[in-house]
């Protein structure tokens, strides 16, 4: 899957994976100043910083709640997934998808199949997809 940064964004990186206040140096906003296929690099307090972009988000995003990670538990489960920009990535927003595996990153599969092909994203890109909230016909045969 591929990240939906561009350069100047405006980032901050995951609070789960920031520094201790001591240091201070990993905390903040921080401007994408270079795009490369794996990492990005950003200008952070004044310190360029290379790291993943599965560690960022968009300054506007609201922080990952630890009570609303995907777990173990959430295997099997219909989720949405935020997908990137690039051209790989064409599902939309509303597409469902089902929870394959968790570990750092989740594996889903979109429900319904799309030729074996499966995606791992980053945890905070999944949402479990409530149950009330999907339009579920079940019809009985006598």
């Amino acid at each position: 899957m591929t990240h939906d940064f561009k350069i100047n964004d405006t980032v901050r990186i995951l609070d789960s994976h920031t520094r201790t206040p001591d240091t201070g140096r990993f905390t903040g906003v921080a401007t994408v100043v270079k795009v490369n296929a794996v990492n990005l690099k950003i200008n952070l307090n004044g310190v360029l910083v290379t790291v993943s972009p599965e560690l960022l988000i968009h300054v506007d995003e609201q922080p990952v709640n630890v009570d609303d990670m995907i777990t173990v538990a959430d295997v099997g489960k219909l989720a949405y997934v935020r997908g990137g920009s690039g051209s790989k990535w064409t599902y939309g927003p509303n597409t469902l998808f089902v929870i394959m595996n968790v570990h750092d990153r989740i594996k889903v599969v979109k429900l319904g199949g799309d030729g074996g092909r499966t995606w791992t994203v980053p945890r905070h890109h999944v949402t479990v997809a409530p149950l009330e909230s999907l339009n579920i016909a079940v019809s009985r045969n006598a």
